[in-house]
């Protein structure tokens, strides 16, 4: 939670910017972003390779994360607590 983007889902393709494997770990940057395919594997156990496998997909998801980037530009994000 906070300003930080955790990650991006276009159809059944999940662009995972930040990571953490159990749920006790802290959460962190991977050294590239993992694209999971949900269909193949619907508990997000392995990261595609993304210069190789549905590359076709950065182009999708580049376009939803600068939607996004215009939306907080345009309308800033409400602080947590706010009334």
């Amino acid at each position: 939670m906070g300003p930080e983007l955790y990650g991006v889902k276009w159809r059944h393709f999940q662009l995972a910017l930040t990571v953490q494997k159990y749920l006790t770990d802290p959460a962190g940057k991977p050294p590239f972003p993992h694209l999971v395919n949900l269909t193949a594997d619907a508990q997000e156990r392995e990261p595609l390779n993304l210069p190789y496998l549905h590359s076709w997909t950065a182009a999708h998801l580049n376009r939803l994360l600068a939607d996004y980037q215009a939306s907080v530009k345009r309308e800033t994000p409400i602080p947590a607590g706010a009334p």
